[in-house]
Formats: C-alpha cells, structure tokens, sequence
C-alpha cells in the first residue's frame, strides 16, 4: 500500500493512528511548565488520594494536545478550523493515549 499524503487524502479516509509513549510523571511535570496548568491533581498524590483517585491523573488538553499532534502530521496547519475530542475515560500515569481522525 502507498504511503498516505496530504494531497491523496479524501473527506472520511483513516488517519494512521498515533499512540504516545506511557504517560509518567516527568511527562506531566514537563506539561504544567508549559500549560501553566498546576492543578495538584496532576501533580500531587496526596491531593489526588483525597479526590478519590488512586494516583495524579494526565491534563485532559495534553491528550488534545496529542490529537493535534496527528493533524498537524497530516494537515498543514493554516488547513485546520477547529477540532473535537471526546474523553472516555481518565488517563492515569502509565497509560497511553491513542488517537485516530478520519
């Protein structure tokens, strides 16, 4: 099968999906510098023990963030008007995350 490009893409074709590395600690360190997000949910375990949750959970934009990643590897950017996600479930330290676009 030919490689997928821009030009030969069609409205409804499959994107080749993107999954990230697991996510870790360093990784949401690394995103609250940049997002300027520091809600200690994400970043303190205590914090999240009190929430209910048994450990810090990813920023729901970094998987956005993610997804916007698989666009812009297929789409040049000035193309893009807007873009949807939908959250099925928290992402927690360890997972990864899959995106897909058609």
């Amino acid at each position: 099968m030919p490689e997928l490009t821009y030009d030969a893409l069609n409205v409804g074709d499959d994107l080749p999906t993107l999954t990230t590395d697991p996510i870790s600690r360093h990784t949401l360190a690394l995103y609250c510098g940049a997002s300027g997000d520091h809600n200690p949910i994400h970043v303190d375990l205590d914090y999240a023990k009190a929430a209910g949750l048994d450990d810090v959970i990813a920023h729901g934009v970094l998987s956005m963030g993610y997804l916007a990643r698989l666009l812009t590897n297929w789409v040049p950017q000035r193309q893009i008007r807007s873009y949807k996600t939908r959250f099925t479930a928290i992402t927690n330290i360890g997972n990864t995350v899959t995106c897909t676009g058609k």
